[in-house]
């Protein structure tokens, strides 16, 4: 619509699929991973109490830009909430990993989770895009060679391919992605072969934030994402997102809401 060319109900899904079909050999995933323990999903919709208020003192100048700000935003009002459920498993000898989609939060979660669980000695780990490889792999290592609690806290891109955290007990994505290729592939750490026993993901959402339109974009883009991919998988999690996201009208009402009341943020 911005640029004046209508293309709604336009599509390449025909085509693409044509094409796809004489180059992939789909085996669905409920053969490949059939023997693997169930992987659980809950999308906690954070109530008020659960939420740390902003700092009337905080200025946008102190946030990184654009969307990244809001991120941040949301990431430091669910902070307690996500440290907390991560600290619950951990006193019960689990092993956790948290996923957020800044470097700052996964630093700053991962201070924070330490600081919680330091009576337990060194167990929490933190790498993200600044990390080297030689580094990931070496928390990796000591990560699933633990018996006892242990944590990994990251950013989703730098640990969501190729490395396998099968030995997970909780995983909570404190941040969501913005497409379903990299939904997938951060469930996808957490469904492995070798895996001994069942996980559960959680996705909290901050109401009123970000997140909730992150959670639009994503629902919105999971269906033509079906088509072509026809991952079984995301399915889940497509369940789970419309059951817990607010419609777009509803959208409207907050935002014409916070606005009346005079919220910047």
């Amino acid at each position: 619509k911005w640029g004046g060319l209508d293309v709604r109900g336009s599509s390449n899904e025909s085509e693409l699929k044509t094409r796809l079909s004489v180059v992939s050999h789909v085996v669905p995933y409920s053969v490949t991973h059939r023997e693997l323990p169930p992987k659980r999903r809950e999308v906690v919709r954070l109530s008020d109490d659960d939420l740390v208020a902003i700092p009337k003192k905080l200025s946008w100048r102190d946030l990184p830009k654009g969307i990244h700000g809001s991120i941040c935003l949301a990431s430091y009002m669910k902070r307690d909430w996500v440290v907390d459920r991560a600290v619950e498993v951990m006193q019960q000898g689990g092993k956790v990993v948290i996923f957020t989609g800044l470097r700052v939060d996964a630093e700053l979660t991962g201070a924070a989770l330490a600081k919680a669980v330091s009576h337990f000695g060194p167990c929490v780990d933190v790498a993200h895009g600044g990390t080297t490889p030689q580094e990931r792999d070496g928390i990796r290592e000591r990560y699933m060679a633990a018996k006892s609690a242990r944590a990994i806290v990251g950013t989703g891109d730098a640990w969501g391919e190729s490395v396998n955290l099968q030995d997970t007990d909780l995983a909570i994505f404190a941040s969501l992605p913005f497409t379903p290729g990299q939904l997938m592939q951060w469930e996808g750490r957490f469904s492995r072969l070798g895996q001994l026993r069942p996980v559960l993901i959680l996705y909290p959402i901050a109401p009123n934030t970000v997140d909730d339109h992150v959670a639009r974009i994503m629902l919105d883009k999971l269906p033509a994402f079906d088509e072509i991919v026809n991952n079984e998988a995301l399915k889940g999690a497509r369940t789970a997102l419309r059951g817990d996201v607010p419609s777009d009208e509803e959208m409207q009402l907050q935002l014409a809401e916070l606005v009346s009341a005079g919220g910047e943020l």
